[in-house]
């Protein structure tokens, strides 16, 4: 298998969060970009020109419904992956990925996963206060 080139897998990974934006409208789930995609679409206005991931995350009540509908969904696409759809799996945060491709990399827990397609990544962000923040 051709391995992909960086603006390949960008392109891969826009699609994603395209149909990942398009389930979330549906099911009036909110969310935002974050991390270094976030910066990326305010200094580059796209992806930053090294990266190679899409981040985004919510708040915690967005992401146990998103997590409920998700993993009662029946796609030959795209699946979601958890401790609860892949016992290898050990993230602390979700992940929305192809179903049926595989990405290269040189991480030594990838082998064993159930699912290793392109992904983005979905982290739970607690609503707190100024006081509980300190």
């Amino acid at each position: 298998m051709k391995e992909l080139s960086l603006q390949e897998i960008k392109q891969i990974e826009l699609d994603i969060l395209k149909v990942f934006h398009s389930f979330c409208v549906e099911n009036n789930i909110r969310y935002f970009i974050s991390h270094g995609t976030l910066l990326g679409a305010i200094r580059y206005k796209g992806f930053i020109p090294w990266d190679d991931d899409v981040a985004i995350a919510m708040l915690r009540k967005d992401y146990k419904r998103l997590e409920k509908i998700l993993h009662e969904l029946d796609s030959d696409k795209y699946i979601y992956q958890s401790m609860r759809s892949d016992i290898e799996y050990t993230g602390i945060f979700g992940k929305f990925r192809k179903r049926n491709d595989i990405i290269h990399t040189t991480g030594k827990r990838h082998k064993y996963l159930k699912y290793k397609g392109h992904f983005i990544d979905i982290f739970p962000i607690e609503k707190t206060n100024y006081f509980a923040a300190r």
